[in-house]
């Protein structure tokens, strides 16, 4: 029986050990809430939980054996976070499918082979108090699946065009214009594509740009 004791207080303390080491990992990155995760985040949680499965009831690991596999994940996933993610992440942003657009929907949608479920789509409107397609002016399924909807007379949407240096083509490409375009309105302002945090295009002319140093600029597009 203190053999027995002994182990379940090893297991206990190696599952807290693991806990501890998510737990860390999400404060100190700042990762508070699902929606700040991102895929390696949950792909990386499924292999923490993976170890701390194997290991948990297997009295012969060493202890710093097992807090060296789970620092060792944890850095995994900090260099991927860092330098794998970034860069990725502008052709995620532009698989949003837009749906409507200036009140007319997207030919392309009827294709079988697109994700687009018309059936969801309407049930999700009318979730938002919308109870036919005659009222939208803009629909968009964004990347994380969640709806972006404007209806006629609310205003008009907004573009990412470029975020951290990279030009977002889907976006562009939604306001008929290509990276030459871009490339050129931020030169007329004195900027380099380098050196944008974020530029946007709102109220369909008006292109206001973050730099890096988190000056802001504007400028109005004939």
């Amino acid at each position: 029986m203190p053999y027995m004791t002994a182990q379940h207080l090893f297991a206990a303390f190696k599952l807290l050990a693991g806990f501890a080491t998510v737990a860390a990992y999400l404060t100190l990155n700042r990762k508070t809430q699902i929606q700040a995760l991102t895929p390696i985040d949950v792909m990386g949680g499924l292999l923490i939980g993976g170890m701390a499965g194997s290991t948990v009831y297997q009295p012969d690991t060493a202890v710093l054996s097992y807090l060296a596999q789970l620092l060792a994940a944890i850095g995994i996933m900090m260099l991927l976070n860092r330098f794998l993610y970034p860069a990725a992440r502008p052709s995620t942003t532009d698989k949003a499918l837009s749906v409507i657009i200036n009140g007319k929907l997207q030919p392309h949608l009827l294709k079988a082979r697109t994700p687009f479920h018309l059936p969801d789509f309407m049930a999700q409107l009318r979730s938002r108090g919308i109870y036919s397609l005659r009222e939208v002016d803009f629909a968009q399924i964004e990347a994380d699946g969640t709806l972006t909807v404007i209806k006629h007379g609310e205003g008009r949407r907004n573009f990412l065009l470029a975020h951290k240096g990279q030009i977002l083509a889907g976006q562009l490409k939604q306001i008929g214009r290509d990276a030459n375009w871009l490339i050129a309105a931020l030169a007329e302002m004195g900027i380099e594509l380098e050196d944008v945090f974020l530029a946007e295009l709102a109220n369909g002319n008006e292109l206001y740009v973050v730099r890096n140093n988190a000056a802001t600029a504007v400028n109005i597009l004939d």
